[in-house]
């Protein structure tokens, strides 16, 4: 109501015509000039070890089949723990964090039955997490070592 008691206040019919002009204008400039940026443009620095999911992406020898869910694992070294799913069944165990040196395991895991290409997958998985003596991050990948060899490939996946 106000703005229109305004309006009628503008003797000027140039000034009307140019009003709504000059609004156009400054509400696209507005909305314009924000500046977004991707995640790798912000990311300076690696990711998080911690309040990090871990996304496997790749195990060496094993082409990743279609998951019922993504195979990952978070780690808790404050508490000694570490846990994720190997893409069928949710798995949990211990974890020790020294530096880069890193063993995980004993690990527990539920016991459904998935497709045998799950399974496999699964299980080299879960070797490889037992088998690990150290770890790399570098930007928002980790990989899992056992000496230089990688046994496992992850992509950070950030919890808020």
């Amino acid at each position: 109501m106000y703005f229109f008691h305004q309006w009628n206040l503008i003797k000027n019919k140039n000034m009307k015509k140019a009003f709504p002009l000059v609004l156009f204008i400054a509400f696209t400039g507005i909305s314009c000039s924000k500046k977004t940026t991707t995640m790798a443009e912000n990311q300076k620095t690696d990711a998080s070890f911690t309040n990090t999911r871990w996304k496997l992406v790749k195990l060496p020898g094993i082409v990743l089949p279609q998951l019922k869910k993504n195979a990952f694992i978070q780690f808790e070294p404050e508490k000694n723990q570490a846990f994720g799913s190997g893409g069928c069944n949710n798995m949990r165990g211990t974890c020790t964090l020294n530096g880069k040196s890193l063993k995980i395991g004993p690990m527990a895991s539920t016991m459904m039955a998935c497709t045998p290409e799950i399974m496999k997958t699964e299980d080299a998985f879960y070797k490889a997490l037992t088998d690990v003596d150290n770890f790399t991050i570098s930007g928002d990948n980790l990989q899992l070592r056992k000496g230089d060899t990688i046994l496992a490939e992850f992509k950070a996946i950030y919890l808020k």
